[in-house]
């Protein structure tokens, strides 16, 4: 389900919504570093980014 487009003050150019995934189900040859493991690594994208800003 998407949800409303966010009203923002910047890069208004990228629209920004919720996007919410409900009963979805993901091969286990796509699923990266196990199951439950998705935290740590968009944590650790996030960290090697802020480098870049």
């Amino acid at each position: 389900t998407v949800g409303k487009k966010e009203d923002k003050l910047g890069i208004r150019s990228s629209d920004t919504c919720t996007l919410v995934l409900e009963n979805c189900k993901v091969p286990v040859g796509n699923v990266l570093k196990g199951a439950g493991n998705g935290f740590p690594i968009a944590m650790n994208a996030l960290d090697n980014s802020r480098i870049g800003i």
